[in-house]
């Protein structure tokens, strides 16, 4: 009973992993480094894409400042691994050089440009930039490179 009692878990665990894997689509996930204009020196991205919609987070240093956010997107296809989109990413940021450290939302929203070929993106997005409570520039342009995977 034991036996039963510790193999049944582990088979249902087994059986769920690879359900997982046969239902994921390759070149679904991406991983990618980001570098912009006004205060992004380095960003690391996470995207999750299934069909036209995308969703993921960020992580950015800018300095004295770190950003943390979740986007998202919706893809069109433009063919040849070209696609066109629009973003909408929510972020925090939170101002090191402040005693205390200080706070600021920002909402980033724009149009993109997407080339993606076997696991490499290659990425240029701009838009709108507001930042509540800090005056900065009221736009934003970033561009970078992904794996897919």
């Amino acid at each position: 009973m034991r036996k039963v009692a510790i193999a049944l878990p582990m088979a249902l665990a087994l059986l769920m992993a690879l359900s997982a894997v046969t239902f994921a689509a390759p070149n679904e996930f991406m991983i990618g480094l980001n570098s912009g204009y006004p205060y992004t020196l380095l960003e690391l991205e996470f995207e999750y894409k299934n069909g036209p919609w995308a969703g993921g987070a960020d992580v950015a240093w800018a300095g004295n400042a770190m950003e943390i956010g979740a986007f998202g997107r919706y893809y069109v296809p433009l063919g040849l691994g070209f696609e066109f989109y629009a973003a909408l990413n929510p972020t925090m940021v939170i101002i090191f050089s402040e005693v205390p450290p200080g706070l600021r939302g920002t909402i980033k929203a724009g149009p993109g440009f997407d080339f993606r070929w076997k696991h490499l993106r290659v990425g240029l997005e701009g838009g709108i930039l507001y930042v509540f409570g800090h005056a900065a520039p009221n736009f934003y342009v970033k561009g970078g490179v992904g794996v897919l995977f």
